[in-house]
């Protein structure tokens, strides 16, 4: 049950942020020199209001397997965690040890898939390119998740894919932490037990 609700979840949740997402990336690559409103203005003016939802696809691609990994792991590492304390339940600070390895195990193996994403979100139509662009083989090829991850490896080699890693593990030790920890919190303060 946990791997069908993390799938339905993603993509009412990547439909509403994508936008958001291919926004503050380009922001990030310097790409959005004008702002986010115009920005968007822009990718609609060019590509059409499905500029918006470019990475979609690879927005899923990537989390939908992290977000399953993350809580596969978080629930085995806990199961084993409360084996291990002879079937006690978890404190919330034990709770949060385990959704911090379950987060780290989940970002170190689909770190490959969100480098490959954010390299697709980061394209966009060549200045200058017509308001055609949108159809332009060399920007469809670079929005195409498996062309762009066999490019990656062709020119950089497989360590191009885990660019990041180290800051990403910190991030999702914290966050995962955070997650687990305060879910178990809350589940204990309303009365839940770990059936629930």
């Amino acid at each position: 049950s946990t791997v069908i609700a993390v799938l339905v979840a993603q993509l009412p949740y990547w439909a509403f942020r994508t936008p958001f997402e291919l926004l503050k990336t380009r922001a990030q690559l310097g790409l959005n020199a004008d702002g986010a409103w115009e920005s968007a203005r822009r990718i609609v003016a060019t590509e059409g209001p499905a500029g918006l939802f470019v990475g979609l696809g690879s927005n899923v691609a990537y989390a939908a397997p992290t977000d399953v990994v993350k809580f596969l792991c978080y629930e085995g590492i806990k199961r084993r965690a409360k084996a291990a304390k002879g079937g006690q339940r978890l404190s919330p600070l034990e709770s949060a040890v385990c959704g911090a390895l379950g987060s780290a195990a989940a970002q170190t193996v689909c770190t490959p898939l969100d480098v490959v994403r954010t390299r697709v979100i980061a394209a966009q139509p060549d200045k200058g390119m017509p308001a055609s662009a949108a159809r332009d083989t060399r920007l469809a090829d670079a929005r195409n998740f498996r062309k762009v991850a066999a490019r990656l490896y062709r020119e950089e080699g497989a360590g191009a894919f885990f660019a990041g890693l180290i800051p990403r593990l910190g991030r999702a030790m914290a966050s995962g932490g955070i997650q687990f920890g305060t879910y178990e919190a809350t589940k204990r303060l309303f009365g839940g037990t770990d059936a629930d």
